[in-house]
């Protein structure tokens, strides 16, 4: 077994700014994705609230259950919304 040396191990940042994750949506050609599915929100307070959390966040958090519906909708699992995250926090 190999010793893991702290310039090795990759930190998956907790939150990005607005800017970051959605320019990094664009790099990866998911950014319409997101639009089009929040649009597709047949609830009304549903789609309301989704928007409004697009919308209004000025940082969007790893862990929180509307990254992880949304990540899920646009065909994104956990190891991918980390890497995404990982690049975004580089932007």
């Amino acid at each position: 077994v190999l010793p893991v040396y702290p310039s090795e191990v990759t930190v998956i940042p907790q939150a990005v700014t607005k800017r970051q994750a959605r320019q990094q949506l664009i790099q990866d050609d998911k950014y319409d994705d997101v639009v089009a599915f929040i649009a597709s929100i047949t609830l009304k307070k549903d789609r309301q609230m989704a928007q409004s959390f697009w919308e209004d966040s000025e940082l969007y958090h790893r862990n929180h259950d509307m990254i992880i519906s949304i990540g899920g909708a646009i065909g994104l699992d956990s190891d991918a919304l980390d890497a995404m995250f990982i690049k975004a926090a580089k932007l």
